[in-house]
């Protein structure tokens, strides 16, 4: 065979090779890593907080009124996350996020609309009461106190916790929270930083020290149990977004 057609041959053979190489290390780009949707009952706080640690008791009255009712002398347990950040899902009440973000309760939200919300916690921490360390504390305060009919009655069990958080909006969510030029006016009066990143409306907001977000709480509900004349209580789980105001403590 001539010489210059192995030459030509084997040349082609190595470009051939190398883009069978270049296409397998290439591979296909991988989609965004998907946040993790919190449990149901997961909630923000009315804002960002150093109070209302795991052991608070509030109420909702019938009017969506929010009161704190007590501490409970709890033993708390902590732990600080190893990674960096946390990116979290979380089904919520759009009216609530408007006010957590500071836009007002009076934003046009209905006030049973939910859908999720994701955002980034960094430095984050996580907080909350054990049953045995609970249970102790809890029963003796019930016995001890008339609880308002036509209340309902909740105790935070745990709460996250962190030093910067950034939401991620839609254009869907930002409209609902009074359009863009109204986060602008909200973020220029505080510590809210505003961007866009493709389709998504990103808002960076920094605390000084580390700061309550997010809280699970657990209903306290009369149980059924035989004839008894006294009525039994305990916790059940929250399943969906609450909506309040918030009056202050009792």
């Amino acid at each position: 065979m001539d010489t210059g057609v192995v030459i030509g041959i084997v040349v082609v053979l190595v470009v051939l090779a190398a883009g069978v190489v270049f296409v397998r290390t290439r591979g296909t780009p991988s989609a965004p890593e998907a946040p993790d949707l919190l449990d149901p009952g997961w909630q923000f706080y009315s804002r960002p907080t150093v109070l209302e640690a795991p052991g608070t008791v509030f109420r909702i009255d019938a009017a969506k009124r929010r009161y704190i009712v007590d501490s409970l002398a709890v033993q708390i347990q902590k732990g600080d996350e190893a990674v960096g950040s946390r990116r979290e899902s979380v089904h919520a009440n759009m009216g609530m996020v408007a006010r957590f973000l500071g836009l007002g309760p009076k934003v046009d939200v209905a006030s049973e609309h939910s859908e999720n919300f994701v955002f980034e916690l960094k430095g984050s921490s996580r907080e909350y009461v054990e049953d045995n360390d609970l249970d102790p504390v809890l029963n003796p305060w019930i016995e001890q106190q008339n609880l308002r009919e036509g209340s309902r009655y909740y105790v935070i069990r745990e709460a996250i916790a962190g030093n910067e958080i950034t939401y991620q909006l839609g254009v869907g969510q930002v409209d609902q929270l009074g359009g863009e030029a109204r986060i602008k006016a909200v973020a220029l009066k505080g510590n809210l930083h505003t961007s866009k990143s493709k389709s998504e409306y990103l808002l960076k907001q920094t605390f000084d020290t580390s700061m309550r977000v997010m809280l699970l709480p657990e209903e306290l509900r009369p149980l059924t149990r035989g004839l008894a004349e006294d009525t039994v209580y305990g916790l059940r789980p929250v399943k969906e977004p609450l909506v309040w105001e918030d009056e202050g403590t009792d």
